[in-house]
């Protein structure tokens, strides 16, 4: 059995982008979390034989509240590949957006990996 969990419209501040002007902004996050086989955390009812989402949040607010990166593609790549140190996760598909501090739109970056 593939079971998927997801988080969305995570909303985490940070200073990050490739303009020399950084300034705080917030970056919203959507991630599909796709997990390899817990029938048996399913079974146990048991936690602790699956992946956490709040795991997910954790690696994704430490790196946005981390140290700047130019690039948000940077910033999805990492967080991503923090995701899929895990045991019990197969894939991670991850958007992530940022409001364009002089504009009124949002532009972002999707990464699929695993």
């Amino acid at each position: 059995m593939q079971n998927t969990i997801f988080v969305r419209n995570l909303k985490i501040t940070g200073v990050h982008g490739a303009s020399a002007k950084l300034a705080k902004r917030v970056f919203t996050i959507d991630m599909d979390i796709t997990l390899k086989n817990i029938d048996q955390a399913i079974q146990n009812d048991d936690l602790k034989e699956t992946f956490d989402y709040r795991n997910a949040v954790k690696v994704a607010r430490d790196v946005i509240t981390g140290e700047p990166i130019h690039l948000i593609e940077t910033l999805v790549s990492k967080i991503s590949k923090e995701i899929l140190k895990h045991p019990k996760v197969q894939k991670i598909k991850l958007t992530l957006l940022k409001r364009e501090l002089s504009e009124n739109f949002d532009s972002g970056v999707r990464l699929e990996q695993g």
